[in-house]
Formats: C-alpha cells, structure tokens, sequence
C-alpha cells in the first residue's frame, strides 16, 4: 500500500533501548514528568490538529476517551 500511493514513513528512535528503559524508570520514580499542554476528548481531535498546526502549544496534546 505505501509503495502504490506513494507514502512515506518517517520515524525516528531517539535513543536506545537503554535511553527508552532509563527514561521510563526515572518517569514510574517521578523524577521526570510529561509536559502536557492539554487534554482534550477524543472528539475534539480537531482541535487537537488546529493547536499543533498553529504551534501553539508547549508539550504534549493527551486525547481521552
């Protein structure tokens, strides 16, 4: 399917998997926490793409059920 419509896929690991296990560890000790900008419903997904398009946001954007 990528090949046929012409897609990318473009990702990046951003470390380790020993960067991946330190970062979670420091994470479940409370030591690093998320920056969330919002939390939005999962209906409001919308939104959620307007506020990162605009780039008007500092951290992440949490959808919810």
């Amino acid at each position: 399917r990528l090949f046929f419509k012409n897609l990318s896929v473009i990702g990046n690991t951003m470390g380790s998997r020993v960067d991946l296990l330190r970062v979670i560890t420091l994470v479940d000790q409370g030591r690093l926490k998320p920056i969330v900008d919002s939390v939005l419903k999962l209906e409001d997904v919308a939104r959620a793409h307007e506020l990162l398009e605009s780039r008007d946001v500092f951290g992440k954007i949490v959808l919810k059920p």
